[in-house]
Order: structure tokens, then sequence, then C-alpha cells
């Protein structure tokens, strides 16, 4: 079968000796079927540029979010045993014929992993050519999204091999975890401090010399991050995400049972291949968010470290979300994501406080001479335990659990 990533549009997947495909309208996926070298049905992500040319070209790369499939139709020739069905909804116009709900899956798990490759690359680009800190921030989190998205959809396609890009991509974000607390230290926790005892000439001539040292512990930091992303460690990285995309992402479903049931799916099944793709997403998103919700509700009896994990829960909650959000209602799915996004800089804005007093206690053991840098460092020490001891962190963080419990759960 031919297969052609478009931009916007429709989807060929017929051989140039077939008759013209039946074009049937999906709901917010895009996709081409093809035929595998032993006869297995295969899919491809199909999108079209503004022109409404036909060219294959990689997902761009966007925001935190991403750009996901967009509004395009299913092209099916006749001899692939699916006609299309009158009436609405991806259920009634796919059916069960022809493995067309495995392939639906398929296609979003693809244009996913092409959308967090093409965002991990551009990002990294950003970090080799400079010391911006939205070059660590961006890479980052397309790192932390390539995570969320191979565990979701590797379970789902029991497929080891994607499964297996989550641990490969924490290696580099932690690579650059120590840069970011840095450069997120600066802008936020300093920055406040030194604007604070402004009027103390003493205590902000301490915080400049403190500031200082940080700056040098930051370049060294930023030169590992360098380094991890322009190893050949990396490249293998890429080099396994750019075959995973050039192949069929399914497995068989008679002869695997996954082995990793949590977050995703329930043990031993196939959802979403055995149903369809939007069944696998209400049961992925119901059960990671009724999880969420009772660890919201004992919220202030969570200590630091609980309080870190159920920030990583809302993290993956919000990048599950955003990748079908295609398959559901798009103002539904919004709201609950920005809701979801809220909350998750509520928490993260509390974390950032906690790691403050890390990233402190690092610098003053970076710095030689210490001098001015342990009075600057005793001084953030005592203001951090002040503000933590205020609660303003803590209110924030209810004021967003409230909001997220109202927000429609799109899914259902």
């Amino acid at each position: 079968m031919l297969v052609r990533v478009l931009r916007k549009g429709r989807v060929s997947a017929r051989p140039p000796d077939e008759p013209a495909a039946t074009a049937v309208p999906i709901n917010g996926a895009a996709l081409s079927t093809y035929q595998d070298a032993d006869g297995s049905r295969c899919a491809e992500p199909v999108l079209r540029d503004a022109a409404g040319s036909d060219n294959t070209m990689a997902p761009e790369a966007g925001g935190e979010e991403g750009s996901l499939l967009r509004t395009p139709e299913l092209r099916l020739s006749p001899a692939d045993g699916c006609e299309p069905a009158a009436g609405n909804g991806v259920d009634q116009r796919l059916g069960r014929a022809g493995g067309i709900d495995e392939l639906l899956l398929e296609a979003l798990a693809r244009e996913t992993l092409a959308t967090c490759r093409a965002d991990i690359l551009a990002a990294r680009q950003i970090v080799l050519a400079s010391r911006k800190p939205e070059g660590i921030h961006r890479t980052r989190v397309a790192l932390r999204r390539l995570r969320a998205a191979a565990k979701l959809f590797g379970r789902a396609l029991q497929n080891e091999r994607v499964l297996a890009l989550a641990s490969e991509a924490k290696r580099f974000a932690c690579a650059c975890g120590a840069a970011r607390d840095l450069d997120v230290f600066l802008a936020s926790a300093l920055k406040e401090a030194q604007e604070h005892f402004v009027r103390q000439a003493d205590t902000a001539e301490a915080l400049r010399s403190f500031r200082a040292t940080v700056l040098r512990r930051r370049r060294g930091q930023h030169e590992a991050a360098r380094l991890a992303l322009s190893s050949t460690l990396f490249e293998a990285l890429d080099d396994r995400l750019k075959e995973l995309l050039a192949e069929p992402l399914r497995t068989t479903l008679d002869s695997c049972v996954c082995e990793h049931p949590q977050d995703g799916m329930p043990p031993g099944g196939a959802l979403g291949l055995a149903g369809d793709a939007r069944v696998f997403a209400r049961e992925a998103l119901q059960r990671r968010d009724r999880r969420l919700r009772k660890k919201l509700k004992r919220f202030d009896k969570l200590d630091a470290a609980q309080r870190h994990q159920l920030r990583l829960r809302v993290k993956k909650q919000r990048y599950a979300a955003t990748f079908v959000t295609s398959l559901f209602d798009h103002r539904d799915a919004s709201a609950y994501i920005q809701a979801t996004a809220a909350l998750q800089d509520a928490l993260g804005f509390a974390n950032d406080r906690a790691t403050a007093v890390y990233v402190v206690a690092d610098v003053r053991s970076f710095a030689h001479p210490r001098g001015r840098v342990d009075w600057g460092a005793g001084v953030l020490k005592g203001w951090l335990e002040a503000l933590a001891l205020a609660g303003q962190a803590d209110q924030a963080v209810l004021s967003a659990i409230k909001h997220f419990a109202r927000a429609p759960r799109f899914w259902r």
C-alpha cells in the first residue's frame, strides 16, 4: 500500500494499481492503512499542508501540549473490507470491520510519538546552540511527554519496544534536571528574595554574591546536559524511535499479555485493541482520574515526598488527556486539560519552593571560597522556611483542587 504523510486532510491508502479508495470521515484521527510484508494491517498518521498538497514530513514541534490529530478522513479501498456506515461518531463510522479500530489506536500512538520526537529534536537544538533556559525546559517537557506516551500506548499496543522508550527518555530528562532546577531557582525564589531584601544593603550584597555562584554552577550543569544530548546514547534513542515510527506498533493480540497493567489498562487485556480507541481512552483516563481524586482528598495529610508523587500523577493525567483529545469533544477536553494544568502549576510552585532549599544547600557546598555565599545561603534558608510556614503555596494548591473537581470529565 502507498503510505503518505500529509498535512490537515485526507488519508490515501491504496496501491497505485487499485481503484480509488472510499473516503470515511473520522472525527480527529488521521490514518492511512497498508499491508505489511507478513500480510498484517498497519497504519500511518496522515496530514495535509495548508496548500492542500501531499507531503511526507514529521509533525511540527509545538508547545507543551503538542499538535495532535487534526480534522482528517480515512480512505479505505473496498478491498479492505470496510464500507462507510451511515450515522455519526467513530463507533458508527468504523464499526468492528477489518480491524480498523486497532489501526485507529495505532495511528493515534504513531502521531503522538512522532510529535514528541519532533519536539525533542527542536528543543535539543536550542540547548546545543545557546544557554537559554527555554531550551532545557522545552527539552525536559518533550522528554516527559515521550515517557508518558510510551507508557500509555506501549501498554495498550502490547509493545515492549515502545515501553522501553520511557526509561531511556528518563535518563536524558534527569541529565537536564539539575540545570532546570537552577533556572527555576534564579527566576523565582532567588529573584523574590533579592526584591524582598533590596533595602538591606549587606544582605542584598550577599545575595548578589550567591547569585553569581549559582550562575557558575548552572554553566557546569548546562554543559553536562549538552554532553548528554549530543552523546551517542541520545542518537541511539532517536534512531530507535525513528525505527519504531517506520514499522507496525501493534503486536498479535492472541499471543500477548500485558506485563505492565497499571495506569493504562486492566491486567492481561488489550483494551483499545479489542475495542475501539475511545474505549481504551475512556478506561485509561477514568482509572487515572479516580486514583488522582482519592489522593487530592487527602492532600493536607500528604508529606513532601507524597506531594511530589501527586504532582507526577497530575502531570501524567494531563499528558494522557492531551494525547487523546482528538477522540472527544474538544471544548470539554480543553476545560479538563486547563484545570489539570492549573493544578500541576500550583503543585509545581509548591515543589519549586521545596526544591529551592536543596538548591541553596548544593550551591553553598559548591562555592569556594564561601564567605558571603554562606551568609546569603543562611538568609535564603531562613526566608524559605518562613514562606513554608505561611502556607501560601498550599492555599494555591487547595484552590486549584476545587477548580479541578468541577472540571468536566470529557471522556464520559
